[in-house]
């Protein structure tokens, strides 16, 4: 069979993706010992991560392999005129959950489960040696939730991942060494052998309107599309409001909560009252956003957000009809007050409020650069997040600050502090071609800003917290 196989290595259908019930064939057909064939120390289930079964095109031996791997395949067929009875495949995954477990089908519900906790948890990934990353359950890496700088390679021993639950990165992966310590994640398979584990809903929500729980707040997804302002006032009417974000952990119900929606959901961030400033329907305090690509923008009459079906935030006209999601709180969220700090201890750095400035103009840089020079003074790049910052500079000039649209999401600033607020000249944002770089931004001397090529050279400002420079 493996004579004239083009490739190293292909796939046959023999796995152990059930890990309980041992190595099984693909077409329900009995495993006997007698005609298994495995190459010479094989299967080894290299770091617990090998579940599938590839035959070597050298000597037609088998061994195991990460079931992710990308190569080629061998499938079979009864001969014509053969008739061959196949054996059904046992289905091994109906029923329940083990006590204290949680069904759902997507990773991202993860998120929600360290809502209670808010703490760091290890995820079921580790790298290889070839310095892929790879989930031990054998499953493809469909999905990718990275933060900022990692998987930092630089690392060696940073062979293992987990999930982040520090303000800012909420949900993103960060790779770390296996020896570290944190809380940890498990998932398994339902199994008839478990109880029905129905959990009661909570008294605190009005389950009989159609709110559900999660942690100390009450949901409602409405599936009838209205206008933002018409939305409101259905909310209203249910005392709740359109539903706020207020940090990552909000973030994973709602769009656990809105995926099926194609066409987004309403949520109750708006900049009606004043554009590039936003405000939620709650009044709560904008403390988290993650913006789609090219957005947040200033088009004439987008002035209120939904979600996308991928969770990411986008404007929208307001007469619009979309689905929206209802909220209120049963205990109200405590805004922690800052504590700013009083002091820039490096003399070139300029207090304004409760942050420190440096402003460079005599010199110009990419922004890469710019961005390497704040941080050799222990700063990054300025975030603005009102209109009363400003600078002194001549007609003309301009200087980067620290926000730069990612890959796959919006802008973000770099110093991970929230977008509440956008101060784009007239017909910017503007995009010349989606070939075209124009992923970051530059203060202009009349305070407005504009995107334009990372490559282009211009003064910078840096930033940090007053008191915080050592």
């Amino acid at each position: 069979l493996n004579h004239g196989i083009p490739v190293e290595a292909a796939w046959i259908g023999l796995s152990e993706l059930d890990r309980g019930y041992g190595y099984s064939w693909s077409d329900g057909s009995p495993v006997g010992s007698w005609l298994l064939n495995w190459n010479v120390d094989e299967p080894n289930d290299y770091s617990g991560l090998e579940a599938c079964v590839q035959m070597l095109a050298r000597n037609g031996r088998w061994g195991d392999i990460h079931c992710s791997t990308r190569q080629g395949f061998v499938c079979k067929q009864p001969a014509p005129g053969v008739n061959i009875t196949r054996p059904t495949p046992v289905r091994r995954h109906d029923g329940n959950c083990p006590p204290n477990f949680s069904r759902f089908g997507y990773k991202s519900f993860i998120t929600t489960l360290l809502s209670q906790y808010k703490i760091s948890a290890w995820l079921g990934m580790k790298r290889l040696p070839s310095g892929q990353y790879v989930w031990e359950d054998n499953e493809d890496l469909g999905f990718e939730g990275w933060n900022k700088n990692q998987p930092n390679s630089a690392e060696g021993n940073a062979s293992c991942v987990y999930m982040s639950a520090s303000p800012g990165s909420v949900g993103k992966w960060n790779a770390g060494s296996c020896q570290d310590k944190y809380a940890y994640v498990c998932q398994g398979f339902v199994d008839s052998a478990f109880p029905s584990n129905v959990v009661a809903p909570s008294a605190q929500c009005n389950i009989t309107d159609g709110f559900q729980q999660f942690s100390t707040s009450c949901y409602k997804v409405v599936n009838e599309s209205l206008s933002w302002q018409d939305a409101h006032v259905y909310c209203s009417s249910s005392k709740s409001y359109l539903a706020t974000v207020m940090d990552g952990f909000d973030w994973a119900e709602l769009y656990l909560l809105s995926y099926n929606f194609t066409d987004g959901v309403w949520i109750g961030l708006n900049d009606q009252e004043s554009p590039g400033v936003y405000t939620w329907d709650s009044g709560y305090p904008v403390t988290y956003t993650r913006w789609a690509h090219h957005q947040p923008q200033e088009k004439l009459h987008e002035a209120c957000v939904y979600m996308n079906y991928t969770g990411l935030f986008h404007k929208g006209q307001c007469t619009e009809p979309r689905p929206f999601i209802c909220r209120y709180d049963a205990t109200p969220p405590q805004e922690i007050p800052l504590q700013p700090g009083d002091y820039c201890s490096i003399s070139n750095f300029v207090q304004h409020g409760s942050v420190c400035y440096l402003q460079v103009l005599d010199k110009k840089f990419t922004y890469e650069m710019a961005g390497r020079e704040c941080e050799l003074q222990g700063a990054t790049l300025a975030s603005v997040h009102n209109s009363s910052l400003t600078f002194s500079m001549a007609h003309g000039q301009g200087m980067w600050i620290g926000l730069r649209e990612s890959d796959n999401e919006g802008f973000s600033w770099e110093d991970s502090t929230v977008l509440d607020f956008t101060n784009w000249a007239l017909n910017e944002p503007s995009w010349l071609g989606e070939t075209l770089d124009q992923s970051c931004v530059v203060m202009f001397w009349d305070g407005h800003w504009a995107n334009i090529g990372c490559d282009s050279t211009y003064g910078f400002l840096c930033s940090i917290p007053a008191g915080s420079l050592i």
